[in-house]
């Protein structure tokens, strides 16, 4: 069973049984973006998925979440005007979709210019598509999809042929989408007041960060004793990949 959210309780999002377009070869027209060569006009549509919009939820959906509300970043009334009780969430298919985006960009490495996505270093880059792959396959584990493929005699086949064109259960992502557009925050002001305050401030609990980051870059993790090999590590030499 999915963890509750409040988007349902918000906004029809049309679910009805669609059949996936399966197909092993592309459709003439170009079809799915993820089907196309690497073009302007489906990369818009990319970006346009992989921007981060920040939706306002309160505290009753946080607890819904099973997460702690004290632990989550405030969208404060003064600053935003949406009273006292908002706090920051984005939507996890963006997430999920910038991910399997990340593996696209490598496919298209020389277009992209990028082999392994948007971070600074060799490691980093093995770190964040690492965690990309294995994201999308907790969410598809997660899923359960134990929809049946049926297996067909096909011309030019010697054995039978999976039709993966299976129907499912789809709510109207782009609909989705354009509700996500008019109804997350301003991202250009997030940008400009969102940086994170003072610690101590009241309000503000800062989250330790984990022990693989400070592992990673070679600092002393102040929530453990210090580590011996010393602070921080050189930028790969071909950094600027």
């Amino acid at each position: 069973m999915p963890v509750p959210g409040p988007v349902f309780d918000m906004v029809d999002l049309e679910a009805s049984v669609k059949k996936l377009n399966g197909t092993f070869y592309r459709q003439r027209d170009g079809g799915s973006i993820a089907r196309q060569q690497p073009n302007p006009e489906a990369d818009a549509v990319w970006d346009e998925w992989e921007l981060t919009r920040v939706f306002p939820i309160t505290k009753s959906d946080i607890i819904r979440m099973g997460k702690d509300p004290s632990t989550v970043t405030k969208l404060e009334d003064d600053m935003w005007g949406l009273g006292d009780d908002a706090y920051a969430a984005i939507f996890d298919v963006y997430h999920q979709i910038h991910c399997l985006n990340s593996l696209r960009n490598i496919v298209y490495g020389d277009y992209y210019n990028k082999s392994m996505g948007r971070v600074d270093t060799i490691k980093q880059r093995e770190i964040h598509i690492n965690h990309c792959i294995d994201m999308v396959l907790q969410t598809l584990q997660c899923s359960g999809n134990v929809n049946l493929i049926t297996l067909h005699w096909v011309e030019t086949q010697e054995y039978p042929f999976p039709d993966m064109s299976i129907n499912r259960q789809c709510i109207n992502f782009d609909k989705f989408t354009e509700w996500r557009k008019e109804n997350t925050i301003d991202m250009d002001k997030y940008v400009e007041v969102m940086k994170k305050p003072e610690v101590g401030k009241p309000g503000v609990k800062e989250l330790p960060a984990a022990d693989a980051y400070y592992e990673y870059w070679g600092y002393d993790n102040p929530n453990h004793k210090p580590m011996p090999e010393g602070h921080g590590i050189p930028l790969d030499d071909d950094s600027n990949l």
